[in-house]
C-alpha cells in the first residue's frame, strides 16, 4: 500500500472550488439551511481535497478519516470540550473546535462522506438509478408528507440533502457519460436531465410543507392526548377573501408514533373561534369570510 506524499495539482483545484464556494455561502448566506447545513456538508469534502492535495492516502481511508475527525470536532462542542480546556478567549480554538453543539451537524457531516463515496462509482446505469432513486423519495416526502411544524426544519433539510444528492450524481452520470457519446446527444441528455430535475426540484419546494406557498399554521391545541394543529389556506392579509374560491381551513392531528400529521378534515371558511367541549372540537368561521350561517360551524369529535 503505498502512502507517499506528494502534492496534486488537480486537488488542490478542487480544494480553491470548494473553499470558495465556502466562502461565498459565509459571505452571501445568512439562513437556517444553506450556511449551516450545505455549508457543513461541504467542509467534509473540503477537507477530503485538502488531504488528497498533500498525500495519495486511498480514497476510502480518507473519507472515514475526514468523518470521523469530523465527529471528534462536533462531540467535542457537545462536552463544551472548549471550556474545560480553558479555551474560550483564544479565537482560534474557537474557530477550530466551535463552541455549540448541533446533531444536524453529524447528519450534514455523513451526506458529504455519502457524497465522497458515490463519486467513485464509474457505471452510468448504476449513478443514473442512485439519482432516480434519491429524485423520487424527494419528491414522495414534499408532495405526501405533512411533518408536524417542530420538525419543518428538519423536512426541508432531508428534502434539499435528498435533491443534493441527486444533483451531484446526475453531474457525475454526465461526466462519465461525456466520454461515451457523441456531443449532439450529450447535449440532449443534458439538457433534458437538468430541465426535470430543476421541474421537479421546483414543484416539490413550492409544494412542501406549511406557510412557504401553501397552508399557514393558525393555531395548535390539545385534546386528551391527541394534538391538533389548523391550518389556512387563502390569500393574503388584505386581499379580498370573499371573491376567494380557494379559502379552507386544514384540520390535522399528529400520528401517535411518527412526527407527521394526518389530514382529518378539510373546511370550506378560514377558522376563527375555537372551542373544546366533551373532547369535542367546535370551531367557527372568522368574521373575516363571507359564508352563509350553515356554514360557519363545525363540530369534530376527538374523544377514545
Amino acid at each position: 500500500m503505498n502512502h507517499k506524499f506528494g502534492f496534486s495539482l488537480k486537488f488542490s483545484l478542487l480544494f480553491a472550488l470548494v473553499f470558495l464556494i465556502e466562502v461565498l455561502i459565509a459571505v452571501f448566506f445568512d439562513d437556517s439551511l444553506i450556511r449551516p447545513f450545505v455549508g457543513d456538508v461541504l467542509v467534509v469534502i473540503l477537507l477530503y481535497f485538502f488531504v488528497r492535495m498533500l498525500a495519495k492516502f486511498e480514497h476510502l481511508h480518507v473519507v472515514i478519516g475526514v468523518l470521523l475527525f469530523a465527529y471528534i470536532i462536533e462531540f467535542s462542542q457537545y462536552l463544551n470540550l472548549i471550556s474545560i480546556l480553558n479555551l474560550q478567549d483564544i479565537k482560534l480554538a474557537k474557530l477550530i473546535i466551535g463552541t455549540t453543539y448541533d446533531g444536524m451537524d453529524l447528519v450534514a457531516y455523513s451526506l458529504g462522506a455519502l457524497i465522497l463515496l458515490i463519486s467513485t462509482i464509474k457505471n452510468p446505469k448504476q449513478l443514473f438509478i442512485i439519482g432516480l432513486i434519491t429524485l423520487t423519495a424527494a419528491t414522495i416526502i414534499s408532495l405526501t408528507i405533512n411533518f408536524i411544524p417542530t420538525w419543518e426544519i428538519i423536512e426541508l433539510t432531508i428534502i434539499v440533502s435528498l435533491f443534493f444528492i441527486t444533483a451531484i450524481v446526475w453531474l457525475i452520470f454526465l461526466k462519465n457519460l461525456w466520454t461515451n457519446m457523441d456531443w449532439l446527444k450529450f447535449i440532449i441528455v443534458s439538457i433534458t436531465m437538468i430541465a426535470v430535475f430543476y421541474l421537479i426540484f421546483f414543484i416539490s419546494i413550492v409544494s412542501m410543507g406549511q406557510g412557504f406557498m401553501g397552508p399557514t399554521l393558525e393555531k395548535e391545541i390539545k385534546i386528551q392526548d391527541t394534538k391538533i394543529f389548523i391550518y389556512y389556506n387563502g390569500p393574503f392579509i388584505g386581499d379580498n377573501v370573499c371573491d376567494c374560491s380557494y379559502c379552507y381551513g386544514l384540520i390535522f392531528v399528529k400520528n401517535d408514533y411518527l412526527p407527521i400529521m394526518l389530514l382529518k378534515k378539510i373546511v370550506e371558511f378560514r377558522i376563527g373561534d375555537v372551542q373544546v367541549n366533551n373532547n369535542k372540537l367546535i370551531i367557527t368561521a372568522s368574521d373575516e369570510m363571507c359564508t352563509k350561517d350553515w356554514e360557519k360551524k363545525l363540530e369534530l369529535d376527538f374523544g377514545r
